[in-house]
């Protein structure tokens, strides 16, 4: 069996925008699950860029706090325990609101 690439605790700082990622399960070719923890105002100081996962679903569930996610142009705001997908080859990007 081969050894995940990340495993469970890793904690990734982006330099750029200041997400903080805390892997919560052992990573898969086929899976990544991690909490991503957002700075007041916005990712990491409000400097989100638009994105795309061409090959992969992305799903976001709200713990605490407001999300700000916009699909394609179309914004949702999510308050805890909301859930949104953003399907494989949307543009999209998150902040906290």
């Amino acid at each position: 069996m081969a050894v995940p690439a990340v495993t469970p605790g890793t904690t990734l700082v982006n330099p750029y925008n200041r997400e903080t990622s805390i892997f919560t399960q052992p990573e898969t070719p086929e899976v990544a699950e991690f909490e991503v923890r957002l700075g007041p105002g916005g990712s990491g100081g409000g400097n989100a860029l638009p994105h795309i996962h061409p090959k992969a679903d992305e799903q976001f569930t709200v713990r605490s706090g407001r999300l700000a996610v916009v699909i394609d142009g179309e914004r949702r705001s999510l308050g805890p325990g909301e859930t949104i997908t953003v399907p494989r080859g949307s543009a999209f990007l998150r902040q906290r609101s």
